[in-house]
This record gives structure tokens, sequence and C-alpha cells, in this order.
């Protein structure tokens, strides 16, 4: 029992421990860049298949460091409550360990010392943190973290008496086990539906851990906006959610009848919208003590459950703003001609359109100017040098910033009033590109701090009226090598990054808002990326003018050439 530093490799652990896993294949989806999260539709493309783990359990003789590392590779087993891991603890700290209470995702095999008396330390290159709300973090840079893992002896062999709860998992590992499932809460006013993205391992138990994660409230970044739950803080669930030819019931305890019943068809709205394409759910039932309650539910016309836009690009093109519909040829905008024929004596260079609040606002060598559908009359907003491209929020205001300073102004164009908002936390720097999401829940912005760019993305506070009043602390998530230019809204859960590598290339990266970033294939040259509703109707264009479209892995130009891409909002 000699103390010493030991790499147990995936090989070595298979013939030492007999953990090779088997893979078995099923319907499980893999790091999701490929289209909507668990949110009822299949995910657009070919679905990969996934993998289960069927890790071993402890083999006589083990030594101390390759209990350890059994241990840790067997949380890749979630069956029976992650009974093979608790197979390599002793029997009082299998009954307390918390598999769930947090992940710690690795890049490399962990590094495992042990002292030669009772204590196992393993060196940890963590990247990614998943907390017990079961929101996806990545970290800023890896980190180097330790755990230690106290051994004893049990009948002659070595067990865990004692270690931090939750999993550690190689990044494939948590691709394989764990899945993103959007839940969904609303806004302050209950009128819109904002997503919430969390992981959770298998599959069979999903749509439990949901409802929990959905009596739990939104994610903490979300709550310091305006995102609430139409669950009472006293809603217990009662037993599992069993779901009978594809209709999920939800049984809730007698405390759940309290709640008002005009909240009742929000809550179910909130349930069918986070439940229904989880395996086969197609359905969703709300029962008190196995009664089921008759709910009407809600209408289009009371909640906005999406947010869709033209897929076909919106361009401003040698002096002419419309809808590129094949060729180079461009249709106008209906309802915004006063609009577009006084775009030309701006010479604006990007810009932003609200169909539906009526409402253009551009980027002109003076400032941001906002351009009212119905009066065509141009309104200074932001008449300065350093303003960034400007967005447009389903409550009609304007959002502005500069390149050289965090803050943020919102203005209402018809009100004429404005307000200005403090990022959080970022004193310095400057911003690069700011769009709001189309719930109006949350905006994605680019900050440079201390020379480097990062991606932020925070909740909006808002008023009784809509009016925004604050922002939350930033989830800030690094982009990787190279400079960040542009952004925009994929769907309801991504944003796609455009990152210049300074030798002619430029990388489009997509984060998902509580999850992780993947490359999507780069283009040279490139200037602007604008979103529609899914990943296939990304656009982007070069610095010649050139417009580009997603081919699988790589980017494929149209043959059209404009002056820039229009943001819809």
């Amino acid at each position: 029992m000699n103390g010493g530093t030991t790499r147990v490799g995936r090989g070595v652990r298979a013939l030492t421990a007999l953990a090779l896993c088997v893979l078995v294949l099923v319907g499980c989806a893999r790091l999701p860049l490929s289209g909507p999260v668990m949110e009822g539709d299949p995910i657009e493309g070919v679905e990969e298949p996934g993998v289960r783990f069927l890790p071993a359990g402890p083999i006589a003789g083990a030594t101390p460091e390759q209990i350890a590392s059994g241990f840790l590779e067997a949380g890749t087993g979630t069956s029976s409550d992650y009974q093979t891991a608790r197979s390599f603890l002793t029997s009082d700290y299998a009954a307390s360990w918390n598999p769930t209470l947090r992940v710690l995702v690795v890049r490399s095999e962990p590094v495992f010392e042990f002292d030669g008396v009772s204590r196992v330390t393993a060196t940890l290159d963590v990247v990614a943190v998943v907390g017990p709300d079961a929101v996806y973090r990545d970290l800023p840079s890896p980190e180097t973290r330790t755990i230690d893992l106290d051994v004893q002896s049990v009948d002659g062999e070595w067990r865990i008496g004692d270690a931090e709860d939750g999993l550690v998992l190689l990044e494939q590992q948590f691709s394989d086990v764990f899945e993103p499932y959007t839940l969904n809460f609303f806004d302050r006013g209950m009128r819109d539906l904002v997503p919430d993205v969390r992981w959770f391992p298998d599959y069979t138990n999903a749509p439990t851990r949901i409802v929990d994660a959905l009596l739990g409230g939104p994610a903490g970044w979300l709550r310091e906006g305006s995102v609430v739950s139409a669950f009472p803080a006293d809603a217990i669930r009662n037993g599992p959610v069993v779901t009978d030819q594809g209709i999920a019931t939800v049984n809730f305890t007698t405390s759940f009848s309290a709640a008002p019943y005009e909240r009742f068809p929000y809550m179910l709205l909130q349930l069918q919208q986070s439940l229904v394409g989880v395996g086969k759910i197609e359905e969703v039932e709300i029962a008190v003590n196995g009664k089921k309650l008759d709910i009407e539910a809600l209408t289009s016309d009371q909640v906005n459950t999406d947010y869709p836009v033209s897929s076909t690009p919106l361009v401003y093109q040698d002096g002419v703003l419309g809808y590129l519909s094949g060729g180079n040829s461009v249709t106008q905008v209906e309802g915004a001609e006063k609009l577009a024929s006084v775009l030309p004596n701006l010479e604006p260079s990007r810009g932003v359109l609200a169909t539906d609040e009526g409402l253009g606002a551009f980027l002109t060598a003076d400032g941001v100017v906002a351009i009212p559908f119905d009066t065509g009359q141009p309104v200074p907003l932001h008449g300065r040098f350093d303003s960034v491209v400007p967005s447009i929020d389903r409550h009609g205001y304007v959002w502005t910033a500069a390149t050289t300073g965090p803050a943020v102004m919102a203005q209402n164009v018809t009100e004429r009033t404005e307000q200005e908002l403090q990022v959080p936390g970022l004193a310095g720097g400057g911003t690069v590109a700011i769009e709001v999401s189309r719930d109006g829940a949350r905006v994605a912005m680019l900050v440079r701090d201390a020379g480097v760019v990062s991606l932020a993305i925070m909740a909006i506070e808002r008023d009784d009226v809509g009016a925004p009043i604050g922002l939350g602390t930033p989830e800030v998530v690094a982009v990787g090598v190279g400079t960040a230019i542009d952004l925009t809204w994929v769907d309801r859960t991504d944003v796609a990054i455009l990152v210049e590598d300074g030798r002619g290339a430029s990388t489009v990266r997509v984060h998902q808002i509580g999850g992780g970033t993947d490359d999507f294939g780069a283009i040279e040259n490139g200037v602007q990326i604008v979103g529609s509703n899914t990943l296939v109707g990304l656009r982007t264009v070069d610095n010649q003018g050139n417009l580009f479209v997603p081919k699988s892995n790589r980017w494929q130009s149209t043959g059209a050439k404009v002056s820039f891409l229009v943001t819809q909002a």
C-alpha cells in the first residue's frame, strides 16, 4: 500500500478493474447543434445514435487508485440509481452518496495519488460544471481541481467511505450519458414563454426530473430578470410522472389545489411545452391525488410560444430593402414602403427590422437612427461614431451600445423615453455586438474586457408595462481561439458567433444557452452573420458582399451579393 501518482487510462482500467463499458445503442441525442433541444419535434438533421454504459463493479484485490478510478468511471452507469458506482462505496456511504448534486466535466483522464494510508486524491482538468439545478456552465478556461476520496478496508477489500457528492465525466462521456431538455417558464406578464435548458441523464426518468426542475423555478441567472413560473412555491409532486399510450400524467399533492384556478392553464402549458416530445409523450394531464383535473388550454392569442420570422433573407442591396427571393431579386417588405424610401439618404451600414412592431433601426455614419413604418421619419437615437448595430425587442424598444463602454441604452421611439442599463461586473472595455432574444427576456452581447472578447448572456428585468429597467448577472462564455466580431440568435436556445482568426478565416461557432459551444464551419473574410429560425436558416456575408448559406459543415455561396443582411426582430 505504497503512495504514488497513477494515471489510470481506459485500457488499463478495462484490464485491471474490468470496467470496460458495454455500449448499447439507444435513441438519445448527443450534444445538440442541429436543431431545437427536446421541445417536441425531433432534432433536425440525422440523429446520431447515443450510447448507454454498463460499467463493471470492483474486482477482488483492486488497489485504492483502481477503486477510485473505477468509482468515477462507474458514474457513466445510471441504471438502478447508479447501483454499480455505489458498489465501490462502503454500505453507509453508498446510502447517502448523491450523484445528482453536480457533474464535473473533465478534458482528460484524472490523475490519482494514494497517500499510503487512507486517502486517494484525484486531480482533474475541469472544463464545465453541471450544478444541482441541472444547469450546464462552461468555465472560461480549464481549471485544475482536486477531490479527495477517503478509502478504508472492508472485509479485506478497499472501498470508499467518503468523497464529494456528484459525478466526474469526460467530455465524450457527458455527451453520451446526459441529454439537454428545454424547460419553459414565463415572462413577468405571462405573455411569452422563455426557454431554460437543463441536463439530465437516463431518459427513462427524465420526465420526473423535468417536473421537479419546473417546480424549482427558473435558473438563477434568469430569475435576476423577469422570468417566472406559474407553479406556486408549495406545489409538491406526488409520485413519478407516469406515461401511458403517449399521455403523461403529472400527479400533485392536495396543496396544489389551493393555487388560483386561473393559474392552472398556465401550469398545464408549462408542462406541455416542457414534456411533449420527451420519450413518447404526446399529451400531458394534471392530477391531484390521482384525480385528473379538467383544465382549459390556453390559446396562441393568450401566450406566445414561438417567434418565427421569414426564412427568406432580409437584405439591403444597392439602396433597396427587401427579401432576397431567388438570385438577386428583392421583394419589398409590406408596410415598410416609407421606411425603405428614406434609407438610401441615410447610407446605412447595418440594421434591424421588427415588422410586428412596425419599426426599423439602422447604423449610419452619424450613429443609430430609428424609423417607424407609419411615418417614415428618421429618429436619431444614439448619435455616436462608436455605436454598434442596434437591436429591437418585442416591446418596441431599440437597444444600442458603444464600442467604447459596456453600458446599454434602451429607447422607446414612440414615447421618446430612454433607459441606461449597466452590465453588471463589466466595468471596462466595450461592446462589439448586441441582440435581444425574440421573447424579450434575454440579451446576448459580445463584450470586450482587457482586450478579450467574450459572449455575455443576461436576463432583462422589466417593469409592469414591459420597459427594461435592469440587466442580470452575465453568463460569460469564452468564444475560443480568435476574435468574435458578430453574433445572432439561431433559435430560442442557441446563439451563433462569427469569429475571425486574423489570417482571413471566419469561423461560425454555435453556443447553446445553458450548454456547450461547437464550430459550424468557416468562410473566408466573413464580416456578418444573421439568423432566422433554425441552424440551417443562418446566413453569412463576406467583405465583398457575397452571401453564404450552410451546407452540412461548410458554407456555400449563393451567388447573390448584398450590401448587408438585415436582422429580423
